[in-house]
Parts: C-alpha cells; structure tokens; sequence
C-alpha cells in the first residue's frame, strides 16, 4: 500500500514540476507577445504623425487589427495560464490531502500495532494465571 502512495505522489510531483514548467514557458510567451503589442503600438503612432495620406491610414487599420489580434491572444493565454494555476493549487492541495492522509495511516497502523501488543500480553498472562 505504501509503495503504491508513493508511486502516486512521486506521480503527482512530476505533473505539478511539469505544469509549473509550461507555466513558465507561457509567461515567457505573454512577455513576448506584450513587447510585440508595445512594438506594433509604436509602429502605428509613427505611422499616424509622419503620414497622413490614404495609405497610411490603411496601415494604422492594419496595425490595429493586428493589436486586437495580440490583445485577444494574449487574453487567451492568460485565460489558460490561469487555469493551469488552478490546476497546480489543485494537485497541491491533493498532495497535501494525500500527506495528511499517510500520517493518519501510519497513525492509526501504530495504534493497531500497539493494540494488538497489549492483547498478545494479556493473553500470555491469562495463560500463566490458568496455567
């Protein structure tokens, strides 16, 4: 039994290192995509105060689509960020449930062990006491 809570927890160790690494991973991502948001911000002021033709203006539309674009995908990612915290607390706390849980086993195994010691010696002094 022993071996198996192990196993699981070694388990459970290894997702939670495996999802706080794609965390990380998906932050370095966001970084990424909010310097390029910054970059496409200035190139669309740029493009607004040195031209003012018809051209110009359907760069700005472009760069702004491309904004929205960023935007949209840097929420998504941060919505999914989000949900692999969720499920880091998640596995976590069941770590620490499962932490909680072998104690009171072990607990409880001492308990029994004792029990059953204190009913192995008083059978031997009945024993004597008949014999």
């Amino acid at each position: 039994m022993r071996a198996l809570e192990k196993v699981i927890i070694t388990k459970l160790t290894t997702q939670c290192s495996e999802k706080a690494f794609e965390l990380e991973l998906k932050l370095a991502d966001n970084r990424v995509l909010q310097e390029q948001l910054l970059q496409k911000k200035k190139i669309t002021l740029n493009n607004n105060s040195t031209k003012v033709d018809i051209s110009s203006e359907k760069e700005v539309d472009c760069a702004q689509q491309e904004t929205i674009d960023l935007k949209s995908k840097l929420q998504f990612k941060e919505a999914k960020i989000e949900k692999m915290k969720y499920e880091h607390l998640t596995r976590e706390a069941a770590l620490t449930e499962n932490k909680l849980l072998e104690e009171e086993y072990k607990k409880k195994l001492d308990e029994a062990n004792k029990e059953l010691s204190l009913e192995n010696d008083l059978a031997a002094c009945e024993f004597l006491l008949l014999s």
